[in-house]
């Protein structure tokens, strides 16, 4: 679903736009992306997850804690691959 939103917001963007998704080619090569992205995102988080099940996690970061900061050292990764423009 996510996917689909960002798909409508640069729709809306207009033709002159680099952005710009005017065909039903360059929709189906978005949501194709969007979709394997998604799915290595949750592949990898539930990996990380099962191998943390059997370490040595200091009790107060146990659970989601941990899961919060596995997620956003993820997200800075994933940024790696388009410049990391912070």
């Amino acid at each position: 679903m996510g996917a689909s939103l960002f798909m409508q917001q640069r729709i809306n963007l207009g033709p002159s736009d680099p952005k710009y998704i005017g065909d039903i080619w360059d929709a189906l090569s978005y949501a194709l992306g969007s979709g394997i992205g998604w799915l290595l995102a949750i592949v990898g988080l539930a990996a990380i997850r099962e191998k943390m099940a059997y370490s040595d996690v200091p009790a107060p970061l146990k659970g989601l804690g941990i899961t919060f900061i596995t997620v956003g050292l993820m997200a800075i990764a994933f940024m790696c691959f388009s410049g990391l423009n912070i």
